[in-house]
């Protein structure tokens, strides 16, 4: 009603922006190194700001060569340098959720697969920065020695979180997003063929388990001792899309995916998975996870790309990101012995329903 828009309108507002607020508190106290500093000593400096993509200038690339990021979704997140080191603090939720995140960012640590998690405070998970880290591309690690590490992974979490049936989409869902997103971004037949799964076939076989959901390369970490750490571990089986919890064979078809894995990496993998976790992957699902993953990130990043249309060059590394996807969904759903190219219709997929 219109009186209630003028009240509206002559009404003042109260609004206090993070920067505001955190940052540049007038009160050092209430600062985001005040929250830390129990957990890390005096800091030595202000907090470096690495959201919306910046924590890749960190990682020693040329900006040539980052990978896509979509700036707009992600999570506010500092360096800070204190007791002679520098730390990562990652905003990971409040409350229950929060708690819940660092308790698993703490076992996942304690277990030698994440970089050292000092705490969690107002929010934040304070976890170490190992500046000599390089990602996994950039990086000349053995695959042998990486395949190994992702099984020990992927087993450690498929044996200690379990999760709830409710907590992530049915196959029937990931199979319409996958069938969704296929015909938009490669044509009718394409998504038809994601026809020949039985969602109540795959549902009989699934043990959800907190999965990791962001297996790409950048987010392993190699050290010059020949470690391998994962980061990015704990936030995506509970992000704002439809996957959520899932077998872990949906990191296995992740793996595949963004490593490029080939039959005998993939036979490897599954090999140290299932003698580490103590049972056997589901192959009907994985196979049908493969193509569902495929295409659940060509949506994310064809709609990433539309979103940040007024950042060119964050545009065209999604939509390079989103081509690679579609030429291989396309060559996971051709039929064996065909041959062809994809013909990807744009950047245009459908990132299909929320949870």
């Amino acid at each position: 009603l219109p009186r209630h828009r003028a009240r509206w309108a002559a009404a003042r507002r109260h609004v206090v922006g993070f920067d505001e607020l955190v940052l540049r508190a007038p009160r050092p106290a209430h600062r985001l190194e005040s929250w830390v500093a129990d957990l890390l000593g005096p800091a030595e400096g202000p907090p470096e700001d690495i959201s919306g993509g910046l924590w890749r200038r960190r990682r020693g690339a040329e900006e040539a060569g980052w990978p896509p990021a979509a700036l707009h979704q992600e999570r506010r997140k500092f360096l800070l340098r204190a007791g002679g080191s520098t730390w990562l603090l990652k905003f990971a939720g409040l409350g229950a959720e929060g708690e819940r995140k660092a308790a698993l960012a703490r076992a996942l640590s304690a277990a030698g697969f994440t970089p050292p998690c000092a705490g969690w405070r107002h929010g934040f998970l304070v976890e170490r920065w190992i500046e000599d880290a390089r990602p996994l591309e950039a990086a000349a690690a053995g695959r042998p020695a990486v395949i190994e590490r992702i099984g020990r992974y992927l087993a450690f979490r498929a044996r200690r979180f379990p999760a709830d049936a409710a907590s992530g989409a049915a196959p029937a869902r990931l199979l319409d997003m996958a069938r969704q997103n296929a015909t938009e971004a490669l044509g009718t037949a394409a998504g038809a063929l994601f026809g020949r799964w039985s969602p109540a076939r795959l549902e009989g076989e699934i043990r959800r388990v907190v999965t990791d959901n962001r297996m790409h390369a950048w987010e392993w970490l190699c050290l010059p001792d020949g470690r391998v750490l994962k980061a990015d571990a704990v936030d995506h089986h509970a992000a704002h899309d439809l996957v959520g919890c899932q077998d872990v064979a949906w990191d296995v078809a992740g793996a595949v995916v963004e490593l490029a894995l080939g039959p005998a990496e993939l036979a490897r993998l599954r090999a140290v998975l299932e003698a580490c976790w103590g049972r056997s992957l589901s192959r009907p699902l994985l196979e049908a996870m493969l193509p569902c993953y495929a295409s659940f990130q060509l949506g994310c990043h064809a709609l990433a790309a539309e979103a940040l249309a007024s950042v060119p060059a964050e545009r065209a590394r999604l939509e390079r990101a989103a081509r690679r996807y579609a030429c291989r969904l396309e060559a996971m759903l051709r039929p064996p012995g065909a041959s062809g190219r994809a013909v990807f219709h744009g950047t245009r997929a459908v990132f299909h329903g929320t949870r």
